[in-house]
């Protein structure tokens, strides 16, 4: 699997905006929380796509060079698959809010 910043332009800014170098691990729930209800809905769709893409090929060592190069933090395969799926479960859950309230897309 090749993750460059083009191929994951939304975990790219995830790490280099929301969840920066500056964050600790305990603030991510709040962090993906508070990203996935301000981010427009097509982001969060964009973004989770790209989530699920880790998730399925489960490539941690490629993972976590990614995340060690963009968000300056070395995560053991256990840490990236619980920061992906705490970001999955958030992107879910503002999309599913953002329909609720507006309808579908």
């Amino acid at each position: 699997m090749s993750l460059g910043e083009e191929k994951l332009p939304f975990f790219h800014t995830f790490l280099t905006t929301w969840f920066n170098e500056e964050m600790d691990f305990s603030d991510l729930e709040f962090i993906a929380d508070e990203m996935a209800h301000s981010v427009r809905q097509q982001t969060k769709k964009d973004f989770l796509r790209e989530v699920e893409l880790m998730l399925e090929a489960r490539d941690w060592e490629t993972v976590g060079e990614f995340v060690k190069e963009h968000g300056r933090r070395r995560l053991s395969p256990e840490r990236l698959e619980q920061m992906l799926l705490t970001i999955k479960k958030h992107l879910e859950i503002g999309i599913r809010n953002h329909e609720n309230i507006f309808g579908l897309d």
